[in-house]
């Protein structure tokens, strides 16, 4: 199926934003950028060490310059992920919905919580889980960016699915 638009999809840390892009663009047959990778190709470090050494408010100016870029060069036909904070800074919200269909991955904060948990390395990972109880961390990043997450062009309520299934949701809304 071919898609000419980008597709951004947005939503907590853990949410599915990667698996999810990967899985969809796939489907798509179209390019998958996956947002904090890019930065970190570009920028030759982690996020985690962005974080550490230039601080948070940097790394948030790094990726609006990221989708400024993005948005120019792949104008059509690419899946992104974003970083969960990616719609809540620098007004990326406006460029997010005006260059292209914005997905929100709505997914429940106990299903967050294990997939955090079950996964070290992956909180290790993730700066903004580190040395916090995890679910009490969502629940104050949710109340922060849900108004963010809610401006979507579509919401897709992840509930227990797999990538697969949430892909195909997203098709089938695209489609109509």
């Amino acid at each position: 199926m071919e898609f000419s638009r980008l597709i951004y999809l947005i939503g907590l840390p853990g949410s599915g934003k990667s698996s999810v892009g990967k899985v969809l663009s796939s489907k798509l047959d179209c390019d998958f950028i996956d947002l904090d990778e890019w930065i970190e190709k570009n920028e030759k470090t982690s996020i985690k060490e962005i974080f550490a050494v230039k601080g948070e408010n940097y790394f948030r100016d790094l990726e609006t310059h990221a989708l400024e870029i993005l948005s120019d060069k792949f104008v059509t036909g690419t899946v992104i992920s974003t970083g969960g904070g990616t719609p809540c800074y620098n007004d990326n919200i406006r460029l997010l919905k005006s260059t292209g269909l914005l997905v929100y991955l709505k997914t429940d904060i106990d299903v967050l919580v294990k997939r955090i948990e079950s996964n070290l390395t992956e909180k290790d990972n993730r700066p903004l889980f580190n040395a916090v109880d995890i679910e009490s961390k969502y629940k104050a990043l949710l109340r922060d960016r849900s108004s963010y997450y809610e401006n979507a062009h579509l919401i897709v309520d992840t509930g227990r699915l797999t990538e697969i299934e949430i892909a195909d949701l997203i098709l089938s809304e695209i489609r109509q």
